[in-house]
């Protein structure tokens, strides 16, 4: 194989603010260099912002190459180029950007709704259909659940709901399976009918001999008052049924952790062997309830699949997920060549960013494609990522994949990036002593094996940076009292030292990280409260404006004089009598302004034609 060193199959761990977009936009600029058509590129994220910073990284360093020597130079380092000149560079900006629409720079799911629109009819998609939105996918799911309860028989459904509730009375039925679908319905699909039979159901006592042990235990004797009690409640819950009261604590519960004390007092041995004949058959009738859960979870789920998909077929409303797992189980239409003749171009090098976000289902649809171009001239695989930075676990990403590549992809090369361009020292050496330590930590118990595995693979970080300087503080919120919960404590306590950060250094931003968009919105509200001026990442939309907000309902109703949204907007806005619409209900006074507007931009289009010599 004649493979360009340039090109090698790599794969690039790179921590946060170590260069992983600058390697990803090397990359697809040394393709572009040696001669790659740009169709022949497909370049992936996970959102479209992502995918934007990519593009435009490329477009910049040419457009800095093309004007400058030594950014030229850096860039033909990078690319590993010698040849690379300026002129070059101006060449590849300008073929680039005349050739934006056949760039394939996009996200996952973008790529795989063109796929999908290739292949619609082999894959069973209804015709004419498209992306829906959450409100209409949550319709639908709520006709589909009405649909399983009123075609299902009735003593079907109890079992089936008392299996999910675990026995335990719900007041509404519907919300057993809404929750069930939100949470399992993505593992199902992923999964074939035998993974929900895997449970073990080890054999328990007989009645008989559970209850000559109950009795056994009763008459144990015990050293003292506290013993005593705690054999009694025990024994009250084995009698009862309440198994999983009986192993919470207690003596029990002592047992089932394999502690030899109670009381800091020896557990003797034969009352031990009574407790481990009891656990046994408690271990039965819990492991069994949860088979049985297991089991009647897939029979609900098959059940809200088949009328969801009849929902989604009649409305002609797909989600990007179930895109996806169309495509993974269309094995048959997925291959690198039947795509290349639907899509109008062989992709001949695959780069993947953020890799460790990936879903077994996304990888399924990819893995054919990255696998055909391992072994061929002139083709080529990158993939940049950091498990440390999975953030897609919710939608079923799982980092482990990335681990797994070099069982999928052989003869990959390897690249570790642990040299930071974004932080100083002092954040650095925090960085490090925090995750080079972990096993130290006194509450690990089970979890030390992973701990321990994970902080084995994590790089002693280094920054580039470090003339900037910084400053590392760790601080807990204060504990709360009974009752009070915690987090509202974490998220005052977090407003309060922001707050204060701003009054002394007003001139300074500051981040606030946090896990989920549910604390965006609170972080915000506290801010605010504490006349702190808060908004989202990248700050409020454009549209959050009252002003801007007017002026769209203006644009609207220029377009759609019958916008009765618009014309409402207007009329009750400060600009009515300015605009002469203080009737929403007027039609020909809307007809007349939105003529008047379309007037107006058609002047401007021209007055701005004839300052560019178009006529």
């Amino acid at each position: 194989m004649n493979e360009s060193p340039r090109f090698l199959h790599t794969v690039i761990r790179a921590s946060a603010g170590t260069g992983k977009t600058y390697q990803l936009s090397s990359r697809y600029i040394g393709l572009l260099a040696a001669g790659v058509a740009p169709e022949q590129i497909l370049a992936t994220t996970f959102t479209r912002k992502a995918a934007g910073e990519i593009l435009d990284r490329v477009l910049l360093r040419l457009a800095q190459a093309a004007s400058d020597e030594a950014a030229c130079r850096q860039l033909a380092g990078a690319i590993d180029d010698t040849q690379f000149t300026r002129a070059r560079a101006r060449q590849l900006l300008a073929a680039t950007s005349r050739n934006l629409h056949r760039l394939r720079v996009g996200t996952l799911d973008s790529y795989f709704l063109q796929v999908a629109g290739g292949f619609a009819l082999e894959l069973g998609l209804p015709a004419g259909w498209s992306i829906c939105d959450e409100l209409l996918d949550q319709t639908l799911r709520e006709d589909a659940i009405e649909e399983v309860l009123a075609r299902g028989k009735l003593p079907e459904l109890r079992t089936l709901v008392h299996l999910l509730a675990k026995g335990e009375a719900v007041r509404s039925v519907s919300s057993v399976i809404q929750a069930t679908v939100r949470s399992v319905y993505a593992t199902y699909r992923q999964s074939e009918p035998p993974a929900w039979q895997q449970i073990p159901q080890p054999k328990g006592l007989e009645e008989q001999e559970l209850a000559a042990t109950i009795d056994q235990l009763a008459a144990y004797p015990l050293p003292g008052a506290q013993w005593t009690k705690a054999r009694d409640a025990d024994v009250q819950n084995a009698l009862l049924g309440n198994w999983e009261a009986l192993i919470d604590k207690g003596i029990a519960g002592k047992v089932l952790a394999g502690e030899a004390n109670y009381n800091r007092k020896p557990i003797p041995d034969d009352l031990v062997a009574l407790y481990e004949r009891l656990l046994a058959h408690v271990a039965s009738v819990l492991v069994g309830q949860l088979a049985r859960q297991t089991q009647a979870t897939r029979q609900l789920l098959e059940r809200f699949a088949e009328h969801y998909a009849a929902a989604q077929a009649e409305q002609r409303a797909l989600r990007f997920d179930d895109v996806t797992h169309y495509l993974a189980a269309a094995t048959a239409f997925n291959s690198p060549r039947q795509q290349a003749y639907r899509l109008d171009g062989l992709i001949r090098h695959l780069l993947l960013d953020e890799f460790q976000d990936t879903a077994p289902t996304q990888w399924r649809v990819l893995r054919p494609l990255a696998q055909s171009l391992i072994g061929q001239e002139d083709a080529s695989f990158f993939s940049v990522g950091d498990t440390k930075q999975a953030i897609y676990g919710w939608r079923g990403g799982v980092a482990e994949i990335f681990d797994a590549l070099d069982g999928e992809l052989p003869g990959l090369a390897h690249e570790s990036l642990a040299h930071s361009y974004r932080s100083s020292q002092p954040v650095i050496d925090a960085v490090n002593r925090a995750f080079q330590y972990l096993t130290r930590h006194p509450n690990l118990d089970k979890l030390e094996p992973a701990v321990a595995q994970w902080q084995a693979k994590f790089p002693a970080h280094s920054t580039a940076r470090s003339e900037l300087p910084g400053h590392v503080r760790l601080e807990f919120a204060p504990l709360t009292d009974e009752g009070v919960p915690q987090a509202d404590a974490v998220f005052e306590y977090a407003a309060d030292q922001v707050a204060q950060h701003v009054r002394r250094a007003s001139q300074c931003s500051v981040g606030v990280l946090v896990r989920t968009n549910a604390a965006v919105a609170r972080m915000i509200y506290l801010l605010r409260q504490r006349d702190v001026p808060a908004s989202e990442e990248g700050g409020n939309p454009l549209t959050d404006s009252p002003a801007v907000e007017l002026v769209l309902s203006l644009l609207r109703l220029a377009d759609h004089p019958g916008d009765s949204a618009a014309r409402f907007h207007l009329a009750w806005s400060p600009l009515a009598e300015a605009l002469e619409l203080a009737d929403h209900t007027d039609a020909r006074a809307a007809s007349k302004l939105a003529r008047s507007i379309r007037r107006i931009f058609n002047r401007l289009t021209v007055a701005e034609n004839l300052e560019m010599g178009a006529y």
